[in-house]
């Protein structure tokens, strides 16, 4: 058997890096609030090259997993690349693990930089048995591989891991599927394989594990699916760090439907949220979500969508997150006989009630899936969407607080232009990973989208005397000529309390005040008070300060508006500052909301 550091290619074929700082490149919506920073492409005439996994450092460095073309036929080796935060190539390392088919299935960064590569590896033994093993490799930020790991698959079997998480002792879990069941491993952050379980099903269908996370005590969640007398069902699973399973929760286990976990999430309250879908029959199908109680694993609600309009067994919920809120953000898609398939973005209070349902079309005719969700700092949802069939692009979807559409950015590189896979990175931006043939056979792409231009929130809230953490967010969007349409909001304040918007048009700032601070650059100006509602009686947050901008800076909600907010471009910083009585100047100071106005 081949060493796997000796297959770490020593001498990397040689590649040309292209990497462009945006302007003029691509194709974008009115409503754009998402530009273009860099993009970066790996040409090298061997063939098409597929971007697998996408991971993004602490620092902003950029890693793209990719599929080349092999060294002997048909056989397919792994491309690993780093761009620094400003897109730049920083290094590459190919490897080709036992002589045959690798890809890349999952990446996880440390806080530290280093990098965790999860691989799906075809292995032969000497009596002709084909395995896959699960493979994990653990390179530095300079790009030397440190170690490297195996889940190996035997008499047949093939070993996966779909999904990467990490323990607060550096320890990390693989999570994925073993033959027809689910499997979890763990690996130290040496490189040992300290244990190993497989997940076992009640019947039809097969049992895997799609996603994990972890809860503050390091114990393990994962979701997916287990078989059943009904060809499968949605089913949660909590293991402890030394690998004893505490509970299995599966979801309408006896009712005749196939269903299945795609997604999960921890709520800000340490609920358990899993999103899916289930099929009644080949014709009949609904996005699924539900919630579980930690502790035991019990069914807190569950909640069936139907959102087709014509026959699919292709609705599903792809993604989910949760806002500080306790709101649960969903991305989906269906079925649309008019467009192929619609991306549909859901929202989901902490009870199960649906808030919000919002369908993106796209273009006529057109397959628009979701590929990532991301909760932004001002409560609002991003969502890249890989959109169309033999010519697709990539789309970036903003929603505000109140699950409406607002931004709208759809990127074109002049060829089919293929998002993958994307993940938030610091600073406001987001990195999208995938394909393009816009330079002839297909190349390994990745984008920086800096979202900059969206409202944003920055500064640090004053806690007020009840304990609570002023929470801003935004509906609907700055303009310059409309007389209405942009709420900038302030929750979980006192309730029946005065307040007013500070705000300022030189910038932000974090100087102390009240025992909080003041997010806004001097000069200072104000809005007219507003009074938070909420509960009638009594003390409690349930109070909330709103107040139309866009209305205010057109002079009909009274006071004295700068002239420079009817100025499309005009950046800016403001804050809450309210009547807290018992709080150190009986005040309250939310932290600061950034935004810039429209046309």
């Amino acid at each position: 058997m081949k060493s796997p550091f000796a297959s770490l290619l020593a001498s990397p074929r040689a590649i040309l890096v292209r990497s462009t700082l945006a302007t003029g490149l691509l194709a974008m919506s009115a409503r754009a609030q998402a530009s273009l920073e860099w993009s970066a492409t790996q040409p090298d005439n061997s063939g098409d090259e597929f971007t697998q996994m996408l991971a993004v450092g602490p620092d902003g460095s950029v890693y793209l997993a990719q599929a080349i073309p092999g060294n002997t036929p048909n056989n397919l080796d792994v491309r690993l690349v780093k761009h620094t935060d400003a897109g730049a190539f920083a290094w590459l390392a190919e490897w080709d693990t036992y002589g045959f088919n690798d890809a890349v299935t999952a990446m996880l960064t440390a806080p530290n930089g280093e990098l965790f590569v999860a691989g799906y590896d075809r292995r032969e033994t000497a009596i002709g048995h084909i395995n896959h093993d699960a493979t994990l490799r653990k390179f530095s930020p300079g790009g030397t591989q440190q170690w490297f790991a195996a889940s190996q698959g035997v008499g047949g079997t093939a070993v996966s891991f779909r999904a990467l998480a990490r323990l607060s002792n550096g320890a990390v879990i693989g999570a994925g599927s073993k033959g027809a069941g689910g499997h979890l491993a763990r690996f130290s952050n040496s490189g040992a394989l300290e244990w190993q379980r497989t997940l076992t099903g009640g019947g039809f269908g097969g049992t895997w594990v799609t996603d994990v996370a972890l809860l503050p005590d390091d114990s393990i969640v994962a979701c997916g699916q287990r078989g059943s007398s009904f060809n499968g069902a949605l089913t949660v699973w909590r293991y402890d760090a030394a690998g004893n399973e505490l509970w299995r929760s599966t979801l309408d286990e006896l009712v005749p439907q196939q269903s299945h976990g795609a997604s999960l999430c921890i709520t800000p309250s340490g609920r358990i949220a899993v999103g899916g879908r289930r099929l009644v029959s080949p014709s009949a199908n609904d996005m699924a979500l539900a919630q579980f109680d930690p502790a035991d694993g019990s069914l807190d609600w569950k909640l069936y969508v139907s959102a087709n309009s014509g026959p699919s067994g292709m609705d599903e919920i792809r993604k989910v997150a949760a806002a500080p809120d306790g709101v649960i953000w969903c991305a989906g898609r269906r079925f649309d006989t008019q467009s192929d398939m619609d991306t549909v973005i859901l929202r989901v209070d902490g009870g199960g009630a649906l808030l919000s349902l919002e369908t993106w079309a796209g273009g006529a005719t057109s397959f628009d899936q979701p590929q990532a969700l991301h909760i932004g700092s001002a409560g609002q949802a991003w969502v890249s969407v890989m959109g169309g069939v033999a010519n697709r692009d990539i789309a970036v979807l903003q929603f505000d607080s109140a699950g409406e559409l607002v931004s709208e950015d759809v990127f074109d590189l002049g060829g089919d232009d293929i998002g993958v896979v994307a993940a938030a990175g610091p600073g406001e931006r987001l990195t999208i990973a995938g394909s393009t043939n816009a330079s002839g056979d297909y190349d390994a792409l990745a984008l920086r989208i800096d979202l900059g231009a969206a409202p944003s929130t920055y500064c640090t809230a004053k806690l007020n005397s009840l304990g609570c953490a002023p929470r801003l967010s935004f509906n609907g969007a700055p303009s310059a000529s409309a007389t209405s349409g942009f709420d900038v909001v302030c929750a979980n304040m006192r309730n029946q309390k005065s307040g007013l918007w500070i705000y300022s048009l030189t910038g932000p700032d974090a100087a102390p005040f009240q025992g909080g601070f003041l997010c806004t650059a001097a000069p200072r100006r104000r809005t007219p008070a507003t009074t938070s509602g909420g509960a009638a009686s009594g003390d409690d947050c349930s109070g909330m300060h709103v107040l139309d901008f866009n209305a205010f800076a057109h002079g009909l909600l009274g006071g004295a508006p700068a002239p420079e907010l009817l100025v499309s471009g005009t950046s800016v910083h403001t804050q809450v500052w309210a009547r807290d009585p018992g709080a150190p100047e009986d005040s309250a100071l939310s932290a600061g909301l950034r935004f810039e106005t429209a046309p």
